[in-house]
């Protein structure tokens, strides 16, 4: 008779750990996206400027991927902040529509495990890295 109990428990106990296991797992599936991160990036050239680095921040909210752009060395009495219109995102692609300083600013961001390829204004280099 004890062993009947025994082995309903440890079934029981099995399938728990199963459960918890397998939901656990799913969890960290659905967490991990590789674009959402943090990254140092530099716009290559430009004219009047040099190079322009800047941080980037990827994240999701409810309404999808988000991002936000400042730049890592304020200068000419910028604040640095730019104002996100639109982060949009094709596959590995992203493109983020900002002004900063009264401009329309387009991005348009390849990002490769932790590099970023892309373009400004489809005409300036942009190259970067997860950090």
């Amino acid at each position: 008779m004890v062993d009947l109990f025994y082995f309903r428990g440890m079934k029981k106990l099995i399938i728990i750990l199963t459960i918890l296991f397998y939901g656990c797992a799913v969890k960290k599936a659905i967490e991990k996206d590789l674009f959402i991160g943090s990254y140092n990036m530099t716009v290559i050239e430009v004219e009047n400027y040099g190079d322009i680095p800047l941080f980037l921040k990827i994240f999701k909210d409810e309404n999808g991927y988000q991002s936000e752009i400042k730049l890592q060395n304020k200068t000419n009495g910028s604040d640095g902040d730019f104002k996100i219109y639109s982060t949009s995102k094709n596959e590995d692609i992203f493109e983020i529509k900002a002004n900063a300083a009264g401009y329309d600013i387009n991005f348009i961001l390849k990002i490769n495990e932790e590099n970023i390829n892309g373009t400004m204004f489809d005409t300036f280099e942009v190259i970067g890295k997860k950090i």
